[in-house]
């Protein structure tokens, strides 16, 4: 039954209801006219009665809100259009609109329980990360290897060891990754595959120690290295040489190769060196700076003398000569045992300080033995031979290798203190500004020279300091040192301003480059160093004054200064 009918059956027992008391419902003009008997009147009566019960069927009950009855709007449902007669009552049985067959309860609302839609039904392991599992996007068929930078490695190495000169000679090529490279070594090994030891008894020696004569550079194909020096290695024994490249990545590529004789070139031609490393002059040639065979004569070495301070570990050089090209810069030296054999590994070379006279020349020269050196008591001769700035040899000299004799105050001396020695309090001092080999025992001088150019160390604002400056100076004997020898050198002082441990670091220089640090500036005896190399830590008393040289090729330095933490 649609609303409409049940609202009009409402107003029919409205009217009806108004009519039970006898009164009728027309108008006082107008007749009414009944075709029913008593009966059906009695009828209609009770019928008048239940309709007028629609009252005890709750409409609450029929929800009316979700019968959105405002949209029923009852002026569109015109009663007189609804006449009376034309809408006959028992067609509008309220039986059949029976209200329980609506109840609410079969809408209840626990029938939409939330459980139902429990969030346990929509289990997250449901949608768990391993159904989307990574391996299916699998990082290979992302090729990250053709995305990584290039792999470091050594793709062509030449090596030459000279044994009369005692020099070896390197050039590599290669990849190198995104990182710089951090160190670059050489070894040697014998025709058996044996480790040949090398500077100082190692294995392997830094290739960026081969001092001024390192050449090392990168570009868009890769990296390219030559490098030579004289080795202390018995490189009569080595068959093959072993380079090692390593970057800050740690990354390590390495090679070997025949370690050959270097080759012969012709008279007047280009690329030679003066350690006969790479290649050699024909006789009556040398190498000229420039690297091409002139004419030259050797020099001639006409006496020799030789002497070791075991204590020290510094020996000495002495040697008397002539030289028509007036070039001798150095002394080759090999250190024997009594028995001939070999008390150091290879040959040693000697920088000296030469005064000319009219005979020829005097020269003197000096150093730390190697490391390799395990037994010192045991030297007993030596090999003595000049060379000269083409890279020619004299014939060599045995002389026998003593030990250092005790001077008094005011004698003349060795600044190495390897022939010998001043009294305790007193050190060997060099004159200033006079270019001699030989000193005179006196007082230990305190802080540099006037006349040396000396830098100061500055604040860097840190909390450190820093020492900077220019390698161009030719240094004099006093610069020597245990791990370099020049040729460039520069010298600054750094005063503590409190008891402590001081670290020293090379930051900025060219290859090769070493510092090394003195308690007293221009002495070069082995007592007086403090440390050698590219890190140094010195303990230092408050307002004590340290000497801290740099040395190496011609070229801007700079070195770090600071306190340790906990001193």
């Amino acid at each position: 039954m649609r609303h409409w009918q049940v609202l009009a059956a409402a107003v029919v027992a409205t009217v009806a209801a108004g009519c039970d008391d006898g009164s009728s419902a027309v108008g006082p003009d107008q007749a009414v006219v009944s075709d029913r008997g008593p009966g059906m009147d009695r009828g209609a009566a009770d019928m008048a009665s239940r309709d007028q019960s629609l009252p005890d069927m709750a409409l609450p009950d029929m929800a009316l809100p979700d019968m959105a009855l405002p949209d029923m709007a009852l002026p569109d449902m015109a009663v007189p259009d609804m006449a009376g007669p034309d809408m006959a009552v028992p067609d509008m049985a309220v039986p059949d609109m029976a209200v329980p067959d609506m109840a609410l309860p079969d809408m209840a609302v626990p029938d939409m329980a939330v459980p139902d839609m429990a969030v346990p039904d929509m289990a997250v392991p449901d949608m768990a990360l391993p159904d989307m599992a990574l391996p299916d996007m699998a990082l290979p068929d992302m090729a990250v290897p053709d995305m990584a930078a290039p792999e470091l490695a050594i793709d062509g190495l030449e090596a030459w060891c000279n044994p009369q000169r005692g020099s070896v000679g390197l050039r590599a090529r290669g990849r190198l990754a995104q990182a710089p490279a951090l160190r670059i070594r050489l070894g040697f090994r014998d025709a058996a595959g044996a480790v040949v030891p090398f500077d100082g008894g190692g294995a392997t020696a830094e290739v960026d120690r081969f001092e001024t004569r390192t050449e090392w550079a990168v570009d868009a194909d890769g990296f390219s290295l030559t490098a030579r020096r004289a080795v202390a290695a018995p490189l009569e024994r080595v068959t093959a040489a072993v380079l090692t490249v390593e970057d800050v990545d740690g990354q390590v590529a390495e090679a070997q190769t025949a370690c050959l004789p270097p080759p012969v070139l012709g008279a007047g031609a280009d690329g030679c060196d003066d350690l006969g490393a790479w290649a050699t002059c024909p006789a009556g040639q040398g190498c000229d700076p420039d690297g091409r065979c002139r004419d030259a004569q050797p020099p001639a070495l006409l006496g020799a003398g030789a002497a070791l301070n075991e204590a020290a570990r510094s020996f000495g050089v002495a040697v008397e000569g002539r030289d028509p090209d007036s070039d001798v810069i150095a002394a080759q030296v090999r250190l024997l045992r009594a028995d001939g054999s070999a008390a150091a590994p290879g040959a040693l070379r000697v920088a000296l300080q030469v005064q000319p006279d009219a005979q020829g020349f005097l020269a003197r020269g000096g150093g730390r033995l190697p490391a390799g050196v395990e037994a010192p008591g045991q030297i007993a001769a030596a090999d003595v031979a000049l060379v000269d700035e083409t890279g020619l040899l004299s014939a060599s000299l045995r002389v026998a290798v003593r030990r250092p004799e005790a001077l008094f105050a005011g004698q003349a001396c060795d600044p190495l203190e390897a022939f010998d020695t001043c009294p305790e309090g007193e050190a060997c001092v060099l004159p200033e500004g006079e270019p001699q080999a030989r000193g005179v025992c006196g007082p230990v001088p305190d802080g540099c020279p006037e006349s040396w150019p000396v830098g100061a160390a500055d604040a860097d604002g840190a909390g450190g300091w820093v020492l900077a400056g220019e390698l161009a100076a030719e240094g004099p004997l006093t610069a020597a040192a245990s791990c370099t020898d020049g040729p460039a050198f520069a010298v600054g002082v750094f005063r503590a301003p409190a008891a402590g441990r001081y670290g020293f670091s090379l930051i900025e220089g060219p290859p090769g480059a070493r510092i090394f640090a003195r308690t007293a500036c221009a002495l070069p005896a082995p007592r007086f160093e403090a440390g050698c190399g590219t890190d140094l830590q010195v303990f230092l008393r408050q307002d004590e004054a340290l000497a801290v040289w740099a040395a190496g090729a011609p070229g801007p330095f700079a070195v770090t200064v600071q306190r340790e933490e906990g001193e």
